[in-house]
């Protein structure tokens, strides 16, 4: 006569737990890269956004006859 195992939910999640953990990491990566490259966007608007900042106040100073920054 076989011996009953009455823990199948535990072995079920014990199987599952490796798969489970692949997942999360792989989640952990993807997120990674999109935050990365957001930030690649942001690094580059600012530095672009600076030269503006220098344009604008040099037009600005040209326009209106002063002496530019």
């Amino acid at each position: 006569m076989p011996i009953q195992h009455t823990r199948d939910w535990v072995d079920f999640l014990e199987a599952l737990g490796p798969l489970i953990a692949v997942v999360a990491v792989l989640a952990v990566g993807v997120m990674q890269v999109y935050l990365q490259r957001q930030q690649l966007k942001q690094d580059l608007f600012d530095k672009r956004y600076h030269v503006f900042e220098v344009f604008y106040a040099f037009g600005i100073a040209y326009l209106s006859g002063e002496d530019p920054p």
